[in-house]
């Protein structure tokens, strides 16, 4: 699936997804400025149609742009990552780590411990499908896959 398919199943349902109003290129510029991360084009299409959302699930959450802005990891770090979606208030959360533009290469990834991350994904949509299927804790789920032996990423 691409992300254009995510938004449309966000969209469609049945789900537990509760979307946000959409993000403008006001907040998209303002958040650049601020962090200066270049969100990648599958971030800012899917920003573009919810800024976040929450889902009933364990109180899942993409993580809105400006509450990304306030988090100290992004505006303190200087080696182009934050975290973009958390699940029970914070208790765990999943980060990006983007290129130099909007069409670099980026990962997405768990953080296993304040050394480690774990690699899952070149793919917003692959991680929103992922938890569109299973959710966090099911079967091919976001737990599951941070369970699957993935590789480190290099800090």
């Amino acid at each position: 699936m691409n992300i254009e398919q995510i938004i449309a199943r966000i969209k469609n349902g049945p789900n537990d997804i509760t979307p946000y109003p959409a993000a403008i290129q006001q907040l998209f510029d303002t958040f650049e400025a601020k962090t200066r991360l270049v969100l990648p084009r599958d971030f800012k299409c899917f920003y573009s149609f919810s800024n976040g959302f929450q889902s009933d699930e364990d109180l899942f959450r993409i993580i809105p742009l400006e509450e990304i802005m306030d988090d100290w990891s992004c505006t303190t770090k200087t080696n182009n990552q934050c975290y973009f979606a958390e699940y029970l208030i914070y208790s765990d959360l999943w980060g990006v780590e983007v290129g130099l533009d909007e069409s670099s290469p980026y990962s997405i990834f768990y953080p296993d411990s304040e050394e480690r991350k774990l690699f899952m994904t070149h793919s917003l949509a692959e991680f929103l499908e992922r938890f569109l299927l299973a959710g966090i804790y099911g079967t091919g789920g976001l737990y599951d896959w941070s369970n699957d032996s993935l590789p480190l990423l290099k800090s």
